[in-house]
């Protein structure tokens, strides 16, 4: 099915999504929405963050990967589980500095993700920095399930990491249409949601700007996809929470 033959319902004031044929997919135990009064049904905002130093940590790591020649090393940028046709991403450890001004930034605004969602927030995974140079890209995917397919069609939702609730990504470098600083900058890399839509059945993508955040429920009504990089480089620092929905 696509976006065009979905039966939709509103689920914030201007957003849709195929909850009808969605219910019939999603295990019983992750139906979670946001309140429906909401704009969106994510949160998507400018942390007033000075966010140089994190982007400053990755970059050196990044530097050094292409010096030597290498993607794997102790500390630094190493090779995720990657599949071919699924994900094409790097992933950086971060050290106890960045973790220290991560999670002070992360809990400026974790109060407001609560409120939003009607959650509290219990336990927080540890962040996993993605590094997206050209041609990187990742497929429609929810972060607590793995789609089951039948004659390549969604059929289902399986379980694996059901302990996710809550979902957030802070962006270290910006999305625009033409780039030109190819180390802060990049091209293609938008963030789609693929059962998400506006009013005009088009699929909600966001071009994320550096020091912006968005927060989303983990469950497969928020499935969505990161498009491949054309050009320069995507940072993001992804993180999954544990949560009680009230």
């Amino acid at each position: 099915m696509s976006c065009k033959e979905w039966e939709l319902t509103r689920i914030s004031d201007k957003i849709y999504a195929p909850i009808k044929w969605l219910d019939t997919l999603v295990p019983v135990e992750l139906k979670l929405l946001p309140n429906p009064y909401h704009e969106y049904p994510y949160r998507y905002f400018d942390t007033q963050a000075d966010v140089n130093g994190l982007y400053e940590y990755v970059k050196r790591y990044k530097d050094e990967a292409d010096r030597i020649g290498v993607i794997s090393t102790e500390e630094g940028i190493v090779q995720p589980k990657t599949k071919s046709g699924i994900r094409n991403t790097y992933n950086l450890l971060p050290d106890e500095n960045f973790l220290e001004e991560y999670t002070e930034l992360f809990l400026r605004h974790k109060e407001d993700m609560e409120r939003f969602f009607n959650v509290s927030i219990v336990q927080s995974g540890d962040p996993q920095i993605l590094i997206y140079t050209p041609g990187c890209f990742y497929i429609r995917h929810s972060d607590n399930c793995t789609e089951l397919l039948s004659d390549g069609k969604l059929a289902g939702f399986k379980p694996v990491a059901s302990h996710r609730v809550v979902t957030t990504v802070l962006f270290l470098s910006d999305c625009v249409e033409k780039v030109c600083d190819a180390q802060k900058e990049y091209s293609g890399g938008e963030l789609r949601f693929d059962f998400l839509c506006d009013e005009h059945r088009r699929c909600v993508t966001v071009a994320p700007k550096k020091g912006f955040m968005i927060s989303f429920l983990s469950n497969p009504y928020f499935s969505h996809s990161v498009l491949k990089v054309k050009e320069g480089l995507r940072i993001s620092v992804a993180q999954w929470h544990r949560a009680i929905a009230h």
